[in-house]
């Protein structure tokens, strides 16, 4: 339990501050986090007996704060309290007085009064200067008791009451104290000074705000001795403050994204909150405010300052509009292009991330969608009058929907998915959705699609390996291949209803072709200057196309290609194009009108007829369907089910809410609990057709079950798996002289024996000690009741529980032989086993008579045989928008990636997160840079030594994973890590050990191991290759695939049941209506597939000899088939980066030995479609060449390549190796062109521009900009930008501003600064450049530059003065500066490096800006050129130093300077030197550095530098980084075993020792735990003595002083197991009997029973349904297995249902797991109690709260407690008289209250007939007495 105090209403809350010293003086040494004070509040409530002082502040002393507490790391209740106090408003904190006080303040916090809690006394202290110093004064000649103290009313009260009793015996004393005298004299004004909240925290000169304003108080100085006296207000002024991000919280819907940044981001757990929905009353012609995430505080009034990046905005409400528009997608935004106006409009789209399909209903005014990233379809009504406006329709199993098209006829929507190769529908509100084409001969790359609904067809492009357009009715039937020669990369497509024509792009072929409808009349409309074209539209007379390459919508006549105009250009990431008017989603078909008759789907078709339409109704995927005349289907429902608006519903039953799993019994779970290998359900329904999954390689897996446990969990005394197979065949250890030996076989301290714990888990460390056992009560045998039963044991149970199937004796003998089969009553149900359950129970999903006969034959499962699943295994995958799919099929919130937390399980979430490399330049010689404690890699890697052969990739080559004797390694191609890049909208990502970070999507599953790690391949059914040969684990089939049984192989779902055998098991035919399978079939195509010999597995023919064995059997490669010579062909290439631009390649020589060949490599580059550019031969290396290496150097950043190498004897050259393909990462890039300042829109906002300065992809810009010597503020802008707004600057103010560019590498260097001065104007500006730049005077360190002023000046425009540019290079953007003084054009530009150019640039500079540029001047100055040092590297480390080396420069006695960097941007000096060695010292261990070197001269200052030189210093231990991968491998009843990693990857030089701090989330109390010192990289550790059942918050650190805490880390302990089998055995007329079987595990049999009770009310008896219940009450506690309620039942209440369950006792704050037991309802005549009402699942507590027990009865008295509030009102006179008498028999000195009872002992009916009496608390200053 800790004190934590809010600033802002509870936004933001924070612990105490402890005071540094104590009463005493003495230095308290408490400092947060882990030390704070804490006050007490409540503690008397949740700790009974005890008394605590509640914390005391007025308004009337504002500032003023006291509280009684404790000074540690939380609240101990068996510790003395203290009293503090705070002036400060609780920023900080003084011990006043020692121990618990009760206290008052008078004359607004001008005294204190405050008087011992405990013990007897007779002085009250006080204190006039907020509790600095305490005076003594004497109240009493005799000590009392002392009970309370309060104050007279009004804030200037000096007068204070102190009531207690006397010693001798209890007689009430009240004295009163006034103290007016202490205060002195009145106050005057120089008494008094100004204070405001904040003012001690934040300090005077800052913000000091809360709540967006700053309040001034008038207070009295602590050390003013006078008297207040008079009633005033507080406050004097309150001034308003700028707004800043802590004057918000999020808004509704919103979250608080956890990582620092205090950004709010959508919450994913309010998926039904629309947070940009538009109110539904929005005129045409207004605006809305539309939200940011933000909002103000309650009662914030805070204005100006930041709060144009929080308000909401203003936006004009949608209008909906008939005018002709493009509308086109741009990956992250939606445009709307009006054709008439020509004006362009961004739609009011949020979130998008990468949307590449667009539709549009025009008559809906609603925005269709499909975003790649997301992978999910959305829509958008742009009315704001729809409820589905801003929907996501569908978001599971789709894959790269590229072509998106809406059939405003039938309200359909369809869409192409080329990741998973479909075709779908569904409605335009996302039900009903049915797969239409699902087959991969007739989808192979699909891309674009078109609907023509008035004549029933759809057409589509596609651009796989045979190019074609295809033509198909619009169920999906008849495809008809339109046009299949001349294509290449056929991309959109559309239909001109006006011509009936189709129009279509190709970007390989760079043209745009038509043809009419049938395919005929094919013409080439424009083939010239077409470089990629994509979407494509027609409108009138011309037809509409955008261009990636040229970023630009183009317009052209459609009938000959002329009049090409550009219609939009500078459009980064134009993706699809539509065009929409008037004319547009006209027409009639079957399916307009009332859907056409079908119950789900109407999808229109060609009619029998010529030119005719009809229709077909379809049913959605899941639904069972019949056939009927016409090829319709009539959707069916299942038994026990109807169809209701086309969804099939139960007649009984409940309805899960969405995010839940409704098991076969209708219990609703969390979707997630579904296959988690538990039986959430109770019927194991969530636990059906999951996927199999096979156990971890350092997992076990149990024997019954699919459960998987840590192998560390192995013979470990626990029985983990609850079928005791993880403790078979166990060979436990000889424990030591000094430990005990359990029977279990587990060693304990010997010290552990007798001493009252369960040690040992088997209780044989308790028995046989020489201690009196504790009694228990035992009911002997002639306790039994004549309503019992005696057992032969000894044990009596309920009489009705004899012969009733059961063995609840434990013996048998109330079930003996003689029991006949028990006739059940006409309201219960007769099991097969003859066991007799309330009818109510029959059919209710639960196996209630134990042997599943009250299952069969039911309305849901009208056969006993079991029923198999004809349709595709449910797979994980499909997450929603705001979260990540993992690997492993897990959802996982999107914010949640590359947070270093493996929250996935398989680690994919932390894949491709790892930071660039800073190298640019390359060392001269590759020397290896492993420590000894390292192992090397092949390609050069280095990983902890103790990484190798653990069975994971951790080289990312497997290379350490090589020669291990046990563990078996995958063998792929040696590759190297990729450098984190996110993935474009087009390409795949590898994954962790690939070549290249990502690949493009069409090489997935190509055959082709493009990845390098094979994941490209993987789940790729028929399509895997033998290169990368079968791994151990069990494989995982991809959407749209069945997995055999044996889990060899993954077959297309279509080749299930459908007469052949494809499974080498033969398990695709089983429970199929095929009566007889043929064995197999030849399903290749011969004229474009060959047959492997495995089946019938087919390639395409082109991978035929192709050297490559594609085939799993190597038939495609057969030597006799191809006649290859393969005898010179090199093995093992690969190639992988090498510092960030340079390949590496690396190969095996042939195995047939020749003495004389070469090798020849090869490489090429690779276009952004795939498209592959002629081999170039870069290098030929000799066969005596020992070392198979080759460095390819200086490669185009963010270029793939593609490498291959070859053996040539003689001029006789061999077959290629596999090619591999490599990404160049992206660069750092230069500093940004073009730098540019001009005023903005108001007096405070300056507008920035600038241009990029390389051709590489830029990420962001961060812009800096300060004002005279205020601190750097720093911006970032898109990379997209090209200007930037600094809003809300000083007025009049002359501000600096600078600007760096950003790449997926790094952030390069800042521009050169430029100034401007807020509120300058446009016309004050200097418009035109200095001229006639000259140099004279020119020497080796300096030259003059001289220069003629602007000319054609307007009136009143004047030089301030000049700004130098002085650069090294023509083009630099960050050139040092110079300015002069005044206006004079010429200065001396000094600190030149000798022999070197120099570039200049003049601008003319005034408050308004700074004019254009002067041309550039070129003059190089004089002198010997100064060289750089050459062949920078490091020769040592230690944990705070390194030390280089370097070559020399030719120049005596050179001075050389060392810098050093963490990220290339803030470059420190170390020193100077003349060596060429030095020792860079004052480093932080265990951090990687950069070095650089260069030579230093006096008047040069633009000498060249070195190389850099990078280098991590050593790891020493000190706590500066904290342990890694903590987690927990083992939950137990009382233990929690730990793991975690050393805080670096080296071995520490010696031992280390840990700290482990867990906290108990529940009550607060926080422990530590030290470890044994240890060397191990990884370390294991055990908490012990846990409370079960309790949550701990749980780090470790090291034990040094101030050492940072590894990540937190939960565990929840096990609860005690509950009793089992508990009845109720109702008495007639006297109570019942609840009984249960003991519990005889060792922990938890001593601690008793907790019975529990809940009443809720009958609301119907036939369908067994209660209302209103009450929460669990804990009724009795037990210590044996029985319990007697003596209520009369007939006394009860009527329609009222009494719940009982029974737990283990309470240990520590916690009962233990609730159980299921039998209910019984009484009648009137309370014989037949047992009658059976079954009350549904209901409020229950906890993941699985199950019904226990409950007891129905009759009568006409409602049981309920009335609760009357009764206001005593006592008179003075009374209060005066009689108090004494009055309460000197009710006052507890124990719980500080005095009770009064309903009947005095006088006789006196004080308080009437209520049973609840009240209690006085003490006095207030508004009321004498309280009663309450």
């Amino acid at each position: 339990m800790v004190s934590a105090i809010t600033y802002d209403k509870g936004g933001e809350w924070q612990r105490l501050q402890a005071p540094e010293k104590d009463f005493d003086n003495h230095p308290l040494n408490c400092d947060l986090p882990d030390c704070s004070l804490h006050l007490t509040q409540k503690v008397s409530q949740y700790y009974p007996g005890s008394r605590s002082i509640p914390i005391l502040s007025k308004a009337s002393a504002p500032g003023i704060v006291i509280g009684t507490g404790q000074v540690g790391e939380t609240l101990k209740k068996n510790e003395s309290f203290d009293m503090f106090l705070s002036s400060t408003a609780g920023v900080e904190w003084h011990m006043v007085l020692k121990e618990s006080h009760f206290y008052a303040m008078g004359d607004h916090g001008g005294i204190i009064v405050a008087v011992p809690q405990y013990g007897t006394t007779n002085e009250v202290k006080y204190s006039i200067n907020e509790g600095e110093t305490w005076h003594v004064e004497t109240f009493n000649d005799t000590k009392i008791y002392v009970y309370g103290m309060m104050t007279e009313p009004g804030e200037k009260t000096t007068t204070f009451t102190v009531f207690g009793s006397e010693t001798g015996q209890h007689s009430w004393m009240i004295t009163q104290i006034n103290l007016r005298a202490a205060l002195g004299s009145d106050c005057g004004n120089d008494d008094y000074k100004q204070w405001w909240p904040g003012e001690e925290h934040w300090g005077p000169e800052d913000r000091s705000c809360l709540l967006g304003r700053k309040t001034i108080y008038e207070r009295r100085i602590a050390h003013a001795h006078c008297f207040n006296g008079r009633d005033y207000d507080r406050p004097i002024s309150v001034q308003n403050c700028s707004c800043e991000r802590e004057d918000y919280e999020c808004d509704f819907g919103y979250m608080e994204r956890d990582d620092w940044s205090y950004m709010c981001i959508p919450d994913p757990e309010q998926p039904d909150v629309d947070v940009h929905k538009v109110p539904s009353h929005c005129p045409e012609g207004s605006y809305y405010n539309r939200s940011k995430g933000y909002r103000k505080v309650e009662g914030d009034t805070c204005s100006g300052g930041e709060s144009w990046r929080y308000d909401p905005e203003p936006v004009s409400c949608p209008v909906r509009e008939k005018a002709e528009f493009l509308l086109y997608a741009k990956r992250t935004e939606i445009h709307r292009y009006l054709l008439v106006e020509e004006r362009d409009e961004k739609l009011p789209l949020e979130g998008l991330s990468a949307a590449i399909a667009i539709d549009y209903d025009w008559h809906g005014n609603c925005v269709f969608w499909a975003d790649i990233v997301e992978d999910a379809i959305h829509k958008y009504c742009l009315d704001g009058e729809h409820s589905e406006e801003n929907t996501i329709l569908i978001y599971k199993e789709l894959e790269t929907v590229e072509g998106l098209a809406f059939d405003w006829l039938a309200q359909n929507l369809y869409w192409i998915d080329s990741g998973n190769k479909r075709v779908e529908v569904a409605q335009d509100d996302g039900t009903y959705r049915r797969t239409l084409i699902n087959d991969t001969k007739v989808l192979d790359q699909p891309r674009a699609l078109a609907l023509d609904p008035k004549r029933g067809y759809m057409y589509w492009t596609d651009w796989g390996a045979t190019p074609k357009i295809v033509k198909a009715y619009m169920d999906g039937t008849h495809p008809v291949d339109l046009i299949t020669g001349g294509l290449h990369w056929p991309n959109g497509i559309t239909i001109d209803e006006q011509t009936s024509r189709l129009y279509w792009t190709d970007a390989y072929l760079d043209r745009i072709e038509m043809a009419f409808l049938d395919g005929t009349h094919r013409e080439v409309l424009i083939s010239e200057n077409v470089p990629h074209p994509y979407a494509i539209g027609v409108y009138k007379n011309l037809i509409y196309w955008d261009d990636w390459s040229q970023e630009a919508i183009l317009k052209a006549n459609k009938y000959d290609g002329s009049h090409r105009e550009t219609v939009l250009e500078h459009l980064e990431g134009i993706m699809d194009l539509k065009v929409f008017h008037n004319a547009s989603q006209q027409g009639d078909n079957p399916c307009t009108k009332g859907s056409g008759g079908c119950s789900n789907l109407c999808v229109p078709i060609p009619g029998e007829d010529a030119n005719t339409v009809s229709r077909k109704c379809l049913c959605p995927d899941g639904m069972a369907r019949q056939i009927i005349d016409g090829g319709g289907e009539r959707c069916l429902c299942g038994a026990g089910e109807k169809l209701v608006n086309g969804t099939c519903h139960r007649t009984t039953g409940t309805t899960c809410a969405t995010g839940q799993f409704q098991c076969s019994n209708d219990n609703c779970i969390p979707e997630l609990w579904q296959c988690d290998h538990d039986n959430d359900c109770g019927d194991n329904s969530d636990e059906l057709s999951c996927p199999f999954e096979e156990c971890a390689v350092d997992e076990f897996q149990c024997h019954t079950g699919t459960r998987c446990i840590p192998s560390g969990w192995l013979c470990d005394y626990d029985n983990d798996c609850g079928d005791m197979s993880d403790e078979q065949n166990c060979e436990y250890a000889t424990c030591a002289a000094d430990k005990f030996t359990c029977d279990n076989q587990r060693c304990i301290p010997a010290s552990w024996q007798c001493d009252f714990d369960n040690d040992c888990h088997d209780n044989s460390d308790e028995r046989n000690c020489n201690f009196t056992q504790p009694t228990t009560t035992i009911v002997p045998h002639t306790t039994c009741g004549p309503n019992q039963f005696h057992c032969n044991n000894g044990r009596c149970i309920a009489m009705s529980w004899k012969c009733d199937g059961d063995q609840d004796c434990g013996d048998g003998s109330d079930e003996p032989d003689s029991c006949a089969t028990p006739t059940c009553s006409v309201y219960q149900f007769q099991c097969a086993n003859g066991r007799c359950i309330p009818r109510g129970w029959h059919c209710d999903f639960e196996d209630d008579c134990y042997d599943n006969s009250d299952e069969i034959n039911c309305p849901y499962n009208t056969t006993t045989t079991p029923t198999y699943a004809t349709t595709t295994p449910t797979t994980s995958g499909s997450c929603g928008t705001n979260e990540f799919s993992c690997y492993n099929g897990r959802c996982v919130y999107y914010w949640w990636k590359c947070d270093g937390v493996d929250d996935c399980g398989d680690n994919s979430d932390e894949w491709d997160c790892n930071d660039y490399s800073y190298y640019t330049e390359l060392p001269t010689n590759i020397p290896s840079s492993c420590e000894s404690y390292q192992f090397e890699c092949r390609n050069g890697h280095c990983v902890p030594e103790y990484w190798k052969c653990d069975g994971d990739n951790d080289c990312g080559d497997w290379s350490d994973e090589q020669q291990c004797a046990t563990t078996p390694y995958p063998y792929y191609d040696w590759t190297t890590e990729s450098p984190v890049e996110e993935c474009s909208t087009f390409k795949y990502p590898c994954g962790p050990g690939a070549s290249q970070a990502c690949i493009w999507r069409w090489w997935v599953c190509d055959g082709e191991d493009d990845c390098g790690n094979g994941a490209d391949e993987q789940n790729c059914g028929d399509y895997i290759t033998t290169e990368i040969p079968e791994i151990t684990t069990v494989r995982r089939c991809g959407r749209g695939e069945f997995m055999c049984r044996n889990h060899e192989r993954c077959i297309p779902y279509g080749k299930k049941c459908d007469g052949y055998y494809d499974c080498y098991d033969e398990s695709d035919e089983e429970y199929c209506p095929t009566q007889h399978p043929m064995t197999t079939q030849s399903s290749c195509d011969p004229s474009y597939e060959f047959q492997c010999r495995d089946y019938d597995y087919c390639i395409d023919i082109s991978r035929k000899c192709n050297g490559i064995r594609d085939c799993w059997d190597g038939s495609d490669e057969d030597s006799d088939m191809c006649n290859v010579n393969d005898t010179f062909v090199v093995r093992d290439f690969f190639v992988a980066l090498y510092l960030t631009y340079n390949v590496r390649a690396e190969w095996q020589p042939p195995t047939t030995p020749y003495m004389h060949y070469t090798y020849n490599l090869y490489k090429r580059e690779v276009g952004p479609g795939n498209e592959v550019f002629p081999w170039d031969i870069t290098h030929n290396v000799p066969s005596s060449q020992r070392q198979h290496i080759w460095y390819e150097y200086s490669l185009k950043a963010e270029t793939t390549y593609e490498f291959t190498i070859s053996v040539q004897v003689g001029h006789v050259e061999y077959d290629k190796a596999r090619s591999q393909r490599l990404i160049i990462p992206s660069r750092i890039p230069g500093a940004p062109a073009g730098l540019r300042l001009a005023p903005g829109d108001d007096l405070t906002t300056i507008k920035v521009f600038w241009r990029p300065n390389d051709n590489i992809t830029i990420t962001e810009y961060d812009i800096q900009y300060y004002y005279y010597d205020e601190d750097v503020e720093t911006v970032t802008a898109s990379g997209r930008a090209t200007e930037y707004d600094l809003r809300g600057l000083r007025h009049n103010a002359t501000y600096h501003v600078r600007i760096a560019a950003c790449s997926s590498s790094g952030c390069g260097r800042y521009t050169s600064e430029k100034t401007l001065t807020t509120g300058s104007t446009d016309e004050g500006r200097i418009k035109s450049p200095p001229t006639n730049v000259a140099a004279s005077d020119v020497g080796a360190n300096d030259m003059h530059l001289s220069w003629d002023a602007p000319t054609r000046l307007p009136s009143g425009v004047e030089v301030e003065h000049y700004k130098i540019y002085t650069a090294t290079t023509p083009y630099a953007t960050d050139a040092r500066t110079n300015s002069t003084k005044d206006d004079k054009p010429g200065f001396t530009v000094r600190n030149l490096c000798p022999g070197r150019s120099y570039y200049f640039k003049v601008t003319a500079v005034n408050r308004h800006g700074e004019s254009p540029e002067s041309v550039q001047l070129q003059q190089d100055t004089t002198g010997v050129t100064i060289g750089a040092p050459s062949s920078l590297h490091v020769t040592d480390r230690t944990t705070k130093s390194v030390t280089l080396g370097w070559n020399p420069v030719d120049m005596p006695k050179a001075l050389y300077a060392v810098e050093y960097s963490r990220d290339r941007r803030r470059w420190d000096s170390a020193d100077t030197t003349t060596k060429l060695t030095f020792e860079v010292t004052g480093l932080v261990s265990g951090l990687t550095y950069l070095f650089r070197v260069h030579v230093s001269t006096e008047h040069c200052t633009d000498a060249p530098f070195s190389n850099i030189a990078q280098a991590k210093t050593k790891f020493d231990g000190s706590g500066i980084q904290p342990p890694r991968m903590l987690k927990t491998m083992k939950i137990k009843l009382t233990e929690v075993h730990l793991q975690w990693n050393t805080p670096t990857d080296a071995p520490p030089d010696s031992p280390l020792t840990y700290v482990v701090n867990y906290t108990d989330v529940n009550q607060g109390d926080m422990q530590s735990a030290i470890t044994d010192p240890s060397i191990n990289t990884t370390y294991s550790y055990i908490l012990t003595d846990l409370i079960p059942g309790a949550t701990y918050d749980i780090s470790v650190s090291l034990s040094g002083l101030g050492a940072r805490e590894s990540k937190h880390v939960k565990a929840t302990t096990k609860l005690p197991s509950p009793p089992a089998d508990i009845k109720i055995n109702c008495l007639a007329g006297n109570g019942f009997n609840l009984e249960w079987t003991a519990v005889t595990v060792d922990f938890t049999k001593d601690l008793g029973y907790a019975i529990f009770r809940s009443v809720a009310t009958v609301k119907d008896y036939e369908k067994n349904e209660i209302t209103n219940q009450t929460e669990w009450t804990n009724v009795a506690n037990q210590s044996v297995n029985f319990w007697s309620w003596s209520e009369n039942i007939e006394a009860l209440a009527a329609h009222r249902v009494y719940m009982f369950t029974v737990t283990t006792g309470y240990y520590k704050g916690y009962h233990g797991e609730f159980e299921k037991g039998e209910s019984a309802q009484g009648v009137s005549d309370l014989h037949n109690c047992m009658s059976g009402i079954k009350p549904p699942p209901s409020h229950q507590k906890g993941k699985k709260m199950p019904w226990v027990a409950a007891v129905v009865v009759g009568g006409a008295v409602i049981l309920i407690l009335v609760f009357v509030l009764v206001y005593f009102v006592v008179r003075h006179r009374r209060l005066q008289n009689s108090f004494m008498s009055f309460a000197n028999s009710h006052y507890d000195t124990r719980s500080g209250t005095a009770t009064f009872t309903a009947v005095d002992d006088d006789g006196d009916d004080d308080l009437g007939t209520d049973e609840d009496s009240p209690m006085i608390r003490g006095f207030s200053d508004d009321e004498p007495l309280v009663i309450a």
